[in-house]
């Protein structure tokens, strides 16, 4: 991949890409958070606040518009 000097490139890996994978525009993002939960039950808390992160991280970047 060749990325100009001024680009950047985003790594996304476990659940945060599976996170990632499900997002289709359709979904609604509690949809998402439960699938993913549900399969992996993770502390809730933590979840929350990771998903929060991973989403206000997204929306800063422009990456999606949830």
């Amino acid at each position: 991949m060749r990325l100009e000097d001024d680009e950047f490139f985003f790594v996304l890996d476990g659940i945060a890409a599976e996170f990632w994978n499900l997002i289709d525009g359709k979904t609604s993002l509690s949809k998402i958070k439960k699938k993913v939960s549900d399969k992996h039950e993770p502390p809730v808390t933590k979840f929350e606040k990771d998903v929060a992160k991973l989403v206000t991280d997204l929306k800063k970047e422009k990456l999606v518009t949830l």
